[in-house]
Parts: structure tokens; sequence; C-alpha cells
């Protein structure tokens, strides 16, 4: 069973009161406490230890805080953790923005506010937390794409000894391969944008409410912890709806038609939208990795429907046919013009054509201004028996 691990925090002043001190305020928050009396101290226990704060005073002999975070930002172990400056004297605006440049994450002036302390250390840890979960989900992605390259380049060299009618098959899988690589690249811009207008936004309103505190009266600062509460809520929130649209575990979790009645209800709080829906396939007949694509497909088509459509009812219909997949999304909205020759279509529509070529389908889009739009189309199952590598 997996424990929650606590996070770990190094406070580093000369002075054993301060550190005392430190560990006064600190010492009824859930985290573990290291003390360091030196900059020199602190960069042998960073070296050794995970640390997700630190704590660093400014003015301390031999090196001092400044020089100290310098050199953790330059290790590639420590540069990622979040630093706050403390400081008696070099409380000057010269000062503080020295240490900002530095690497601080924030400046605190002492005689230290315990409460604003602990609030600011609180939301420090909570946002490197989520760093970290999205960088785990980018290494995911990384790995993904590293298993697909190895696999096309194992299946490359067993082509090239093969016969005529197997040089055919590299040619098709060429192809795929490319439009894999073009839908994964449309994939992680897509997530960049979401991760920049949406999260990476929160963090910024979180950071600036915080600032405003100082100064303030209780009662006001009262109102604006609220406010930043509530921030940090949505924040978390979003992290979580960013991961889950990452990964396809849902579709292990609940089974595909499942999944499909999830993200169909999720659009639904979002756009008030009649969806009727016909997605009941055996699941045990069609490949993970086709299952995943057309899950992708249909989470696009309904991204565009929200976004441009306009549309009141939607039809999502996946059957098998076959050795197919048969897939149709129709919506009643504006629709465009398919012979405007500046027409051209968008990231959305590009992004499900591709990966439906990338797996041997095939998808047809018929629309017109004020007729709404269908998306038609064709994937083959193939069978996991006859594709398992």
């Amino acid at each position: 069973m997996n424990e929650k691990i606590k996070p770990r925090l190094l406070m580093v002043d000369d002075l054993p009161e301060n550190l005392f001190s430190l560990d006064l305020i600190l010492k009824d928050l859930d985290y573990e406490l290291d003390k360091a009396l030196s900059g020199e101290e602190a960069l042998k226990m960073a070296r050794k230890n995970d640390y997700s704060l630190f704590l660093m005073d400014v003015q301390m002999p031999g090196m001092d805080g400044f020089e100290v975070a310098e050199l953790l930002k330059g290790n590639k172990k420590t540069k990622s953790i979040p630093i706050i400056f403390l400081s008696a004297i070099n409380k000057d605006e010269q000062s503080i923005r020295k240490g900002f440049a530095k690497g601080a994450i924030d400046y605190i002036s002492k005689p230290i506010d315990e409460f604003l302390l602990k609030l600011k250390i609180k939301t420090m840890l909570q946002f490197y937390v989520q760093q970290n979960e999205l960088e785990e989900a980018r290494e995911e992605l990384k790995q993904i794409n590293h298993e697909l390259e190895n696999l096309v380049e194992k299946r490359t060299k067993n082509l090239a000894e093969s016969n005529f009618n197997l040089q055919q098959e590299i040619i098709a899988r060429k192809l795929a391969e490319r439009n894999l690589i073009k839908a994964q690249e449309v994939e992680r811009r897509r997530i960049g944008h979401e991760i920049h207008d949406g999260l990476g936004q929160m963090l910024v309103a979180t950071k600036f409410s915080i600032d405003l505190l100082e100064g303030l009266s209780k009662e006001e600062m009262n109102e604006q912890i609220e406010e930043i509460e509530t921030i940090i809520g949505d924040t978390i929130e979003e992290s979580r709806r960013l991961i889950k649209n990452l990964s396809t575990r849902v579709l292990e979790e609940l089974g595909f038609d499942k999944a499909i009645e999830e993200l169909c209800n999720r659009t639904a709080l979002i756009k008030p939208l009649k969806i009727t829906r016909d997605t009941d396939i055996n699941d045990e007949h069609v490949d993970r990795s086709v299952l995943a694509a057309v899950y992708r497909i249909i989470q696009e088509g309904l991204n565009n429907v929200v976004k441009y459509s306009e549309a009141k009812h939607l039809k999502i219909e996946v059957k098998e046919r076959n050795d197919e997949l048969e897939i149709l999304i129709l919506d009643d909205g504006k629709g465009f013009d398919m012979n405007n020759p500046d027409f051209t279509p968008g990231n959305g529509l590009s992004n499900m054509n591709v990966r439906a070529v990338a797996f041997n389908g095939n998808l047809r889009i018929e629309s017109s201004l004020n007729n709404g739009t269908k998306i038609h189309g064709f994937i083959p199952v193939n069978n996991k028996k006859e594709n398992h590598e």
C-alpha cells in the first residue's frame, strides 16, 4: 500500500535561535523539518536528501543566501525546488529584486508574520506538487513515444527481410507512423495551450492574491484568504482534469461504453446539449489502441461541437461492422461551407482524421451552412491476438 510522503523542508540560518523560532512556528504542520547553520551545510544536505521547499536566511557569514540559491538553481536535482528568502536586514527593493533574480519564489521580511508564512508555504508546496504531477504526465507521454519508436524500428527491420507483399505493408505503416507522430504533436500543442491558458493563469492569480495580503486589516485579510482558497481549489480541479485528459485509463476502469457516457455527461455540464448515444460494443473484440483512438476522436468531436457548432442536439454512434468499427458524429449546428475556397479544416478536424488514418481507417466530413456537420468513418478492429507484439 502506498503511504503519503510528508513534505520535507530545509531551514537555513546561521543563528540557532532563529531556526528554533521557525521550528516552533511550523511544528504544528505535518512536515519534516531539517536545519542547516550555514550555506555550505545546506548544499551538502540538499545533495543528500529530497526536499520540497527551502527557507533561506539572506545574511549569513561565508556563503550568503543569494549565493546558496544560485548554486541550488544550477543543480539539476534542486533547480525546480522553490526557495523563500527570509531577511531582517535586506528589505530594500534592490535586495528583493536580487533575491528573485537568484531564483526565489518569495521574499519575506523579518519579524515574520506566522500566519502569512504558513499560508505561503502551503501554497508553494501545493504548486510544487502540481508541477511534479505535470512533469510525470509529460514523462509518461515521452515514454509512450519512445516505445512507439522502438516498435516501428523493430517492425521496419522485420519487414525489410520479407517479400514484396510485406514491402507494401512497410509503405502503409510508414504512412501510419507519420500520421501518428503528427497526431502526437497536435496533442502536445493542445495540452500546452490548456496548461498555459488554464492552470498557468490560475497559479499567477494565486501568487498575486497572496502578495496582496501584506498590509491588509484582519477583516480584509480573511476575505482575501477565502478568495485564495477558492482559486487554489479551482487550480486543483483544473490539474485533475488535465491529468485525466492526458490518460485513457478511464477505458480500462469503465470500459468503452461507460467511458463515452462519462465524456458525454461532462460535455453536457459545460454546454446545454441533448446527446443521444449508441456505443455499446464488445471491448474484447477490439484492440486497446484502436479503442483509445476512437475515444480521442469522439473527445475531439465533442470539443468542436462545444466550441464552434452552436448545436442543440448531438448524435454519437460506434458500431461493429464485420472487422471494422463504424463511427458517426452528427450535430444540428451552424455548419460550414466546405465549397468555400478559403475553407481549411481546423486542428480538431485534422487531428481526428490523422488518428483514423494512423490505424488504417478513414473519416469523411460533410457539412453546409446552417445544416450541421456529419463525421462518418471506419477503423479496422485489429483483433488483439493477431496484432499483439
